[in-house]
């Protein structure tokens, strides 16, 4: 796989979780090409002990955050990093206390991508070895902007429309602490939920 392929992982206060989850990126040698620790305004040692941790590593960067801006906005400090500057084709987002246990980590979630996959979202397995989820799983275009008009709308016309839409299926929410942002979604979708934001914030 010679995509370029860029992991974030937002830290606040847990510096040992993210160094366990590094680690596990690297010791796994998958073909992540660059991961960028989001250090967001952890009143500790966080950001101090990252940078000192990584010094040097020319696959791992260190930012930080002034202040703690929340999960979402965290998120896309690192999001914008990645794309800006690293050129990153796909970003994988991980939660702080991920550790990646399978080599094939980054193949599998690809093997359920689409031309019309914006998300792709990994299997999740809890410490004590059960199931949160089971399978990778892919979300289209269509399934992220209707969640996202689902979660920020609150029009009953809108919801109506939404829901005649959608043809009666639901549609899943990606679980948030380990997942694949795709080309599709880094090049599209970006545009369209600025707009969406746009409307909510002016309109409804």
């Amino acid at each position: 796989m010679s995509k370029n392929v860029v992991a974030v992982i937002l830290n606040y206060l847990a510096y040992w979780e993210t160094e366990k989850c590094v680690a596990s990126i690297l010791k796994k040698q998958m073909q992540v090409k660059h991961i960028v620790i989001v250090d967001n305004g952890s009143s500790n040692d966080s950001f101090q002990i990252l940078s000192g941790k990584f010094i040097g590593n020319k696959e791992v960067t260190v930012l930080r955050t002034h202040r703690n801006y929340g999960f979402a906005k965290g998120n896309n400090i690192g999001i914008r990093y990645a794309k800006m500057v690293l050129k990153a084709e796909y970003v994988m987002l991980l939660n702080s206390d991920i550790v990646i246990m399978e080599e094939q980590f980054l193949d599998k979630l690809l093997k359920v991508e689409t031309s019309n996959t914006a998300v792709i979202s990994s299997r999740i397995l809890l410490p004590d070895g059960t199931g949160k989820l089971l399978t990778n799983a892919a979300y289209s275009v269509k399934d992220i902007l209707f969640t996202c008009i689902g979660f920020y709308v609150h029009s009953p016309v809108v919801l109506k429309l939404l829901n005649k839409l959608k043809d009666g299926k639901k549609i899943k929410r990606v679980n948030g602490c380990a997942f694949l942002l795709t080309p599709a979604f880094l090049v599209n979708m970006m545009d369209y939920i600025h707009i969406l934001f746009y409307i909510v914030k002016n309109i409804f």
